[in-house]
This record gives structure tokens, C-alpha cells and sequence, in this order.
């Protein structure tokens, strides 16, 4: 099923960035994508949100893209990469490299939102945080040219996706890999 495919990659998309810095403790390229801007006294994004993440998660999307693509290719696995993709490699990755964005896009709006509304960086934004990539994706995903089943099934697989990020992101607060604030 496509819309599995892809947003089990823009799943992968959303939480490398965390993974990398927070759990691994790495910070390259910590240049915050706002600059330090503000917007009627808050910041615009919020220091979390950096340059290093949005490579990151751009670089996660194709990766994730190309294992799930070359693994129902070369063993049958239906994961739904390549419903979603086609065959071809080349239009395949750009629209990996879209849902990348799209994901970047979706977490951006919601930093924008949470701040707006007085939430502060690293504030849990409970259907924000958890929804705002999935926006983002099916988005870019629908304007790359990506067809999906009924909205229905997309709401439904959407929901089991919103339900994930929150089950993962409860697991990495109690462990203790994100700070709850």
C-alpha cells in the first residue's frame, strides 16, 4: 500500500534528526533555520529547529526511499515503495527528496504554530509535534504525483501513524533520550 510507504518514510524523516542529536549527542551544523528572528517577540522557529536537521532529514527520506525501494524490488516485501514511487530510480528519489521536504515543511509550520500560541522550544504540542510531518508529507506527496488509495484508507493509516509518533515519543521521554518540559 503506497500511503504506508510513504509515510513510513517520513516517519524515519521526522525522527533522525532526534535520534542523531539527541540520543547520539551529535550537533553538526546547529545554525538554527530562523537566525535568531523573532515574531512579535517569539522566535520564529525556535534553536531546535537547524540546518543540520533539515539535511538530515532530507538525506534520512532517501535512504529510507531507496532501502524500501530496493528491498521490494530485489525480494517481493510489499512494502508499497514502489506503488508509490514507480520503477524508475531517478523519479523514485525525487520523490523521496519531496517527501523530505514536506516532512521539513510540516515541522516548520508547527515550531511556527507552537509559537504563535506561546508554547516554548522543546514544549510538548501533543497533535502539533505529532501531526504537523504527516501534513507535510501527505502534502508533498499529493504534489509530486503520488496517488493514494481513498481518503479514508489515508485517514485511517494516518491516524496508525499520528498513534505511533505518539507511543515512541512517550517511550523516548521515559527513557530519558528527549527532556520533558
Amino acid at each position: 500500500m503506497a500511503i504506508a510507504a510513504v509515510l513510513m518514510i517520513a516517519f524515519i524523516a521526522n525522527a533522525a534528526p532526534a535520534f542523531v542529536f539527541e540520543t547520539l549527542r551529535l550537533r553538526p551544523l546547529a545554525l538554527s533555520l530562523d537566525g535568531g528572528r523573532r515574531l512579535f517577540g517569539r522566535r520564529v522557529f525556535g534553536s531546535h529547529k537547524t540546518l543540520g536537521g533539515a539535511i538530515l532529514a532530507l538525506y534520512a527520506a532517501g535512504i529510507a526511499a531507496e532501502n524500501l525501494y530496493s528491498i521490494e524490488l530485489r525480494y517481493g516485501i510489499p512494502f508499497g515503495a514502489v506503488d508509490a514511487f514507480g520503477e524508475a530510480w531517478g523519479p523514485a528519489m525525487f520523490r523521496a527528496f519531496a517527501l523530505g521536504v514536506g516532512v521539513v515543511g510540516g515541522d516548520l509550520v508547527g515550531s511556527f504554530v507552537k509559537r504563535r500560541i506561546g508554547l516554548g522550544e522543546g514544549q510538548q504540542g501533543y497533535v502539533l509535534d505529532w501531526g504537523d510531518w504527516i501534513a507535510g508529507a501527505l502534502v508533498a506527496a499529493a504534489l509530486s504525483g503520488i496517488a493514494f488509495p481513498s481518503w479514508p484508507v489515508v485517514g485511517g493509516v494516518a491516524f496508525g501513524f499520528l498513534m505511533l509518533q505518539a507511543v515512541c515519543d512517550f517511550a523516548a521521554r521515559r527513557l530519558g533520550v528527549r527532556r520533558s518540559q
